[in-house]
């Protein structure tokens, strides 16, 4: 791989991981509420501006992925997820146990995966003018 291409692949991961982390932290944090001279977070979905803000810049994210490294774009949505994954790990309201991540990366996490990999085909398919079988291989 040249260093131009190992150039663009850290930076599409990090736009990946830094979109799906944005998201889930500013989210979460700015629904975050006072309560008895507390601080309380929410989560990031719990919040209708997730789905009319944050999912637009997660599918903008994975598109730009897919865009800068337009193979194997697979993996940027992945890292969108994962980037949410370690914010929800890290940002998680109170007395909240993390016991039921493995149920949502079921069931909102692989779907959500599969939307993102659609943005970052797009993106691909900008990037290269058309379908190449490295895009998804």
């Amino acid at each position: 791989m040249s260093a131009s291409a190992h150039l663009r692949s850290n930076l599409a991961a990090m736009v990946a991981i830094g979109a799906g982390f944005a998201v889930w932290a500013v989210l979460s944090l700015a629904a975050g509420r006072v309560y008895d001279g507390a601080f309380m977070v929410r989560e990031a979905w719990d919040t209708p501006v997730y789905f009319t803000v944050g999912l637009p810049v997660l599918l903008a994210g994975a598109g730009i992925a897919g865009w800068l490294r337009p193979e194997r774009v697979w993996r940027w949505a992945l890292l969108v997820v994962a980037g949410q994954a370690v914010a929800m790990a890290l940002i998680h309201p109170a007395g909240s146990g993390l016991g039921l991540v493995p149920v949502a990366i079921v069931f909102i996490g692989l779907p959500l995966a599969l939307v993102l990999t659609i943005a970052a085909i797009v993106g691909a398919l900008i990037s290269r003018r058309g379908w190449d079988g490295a895009i998804l291989a």
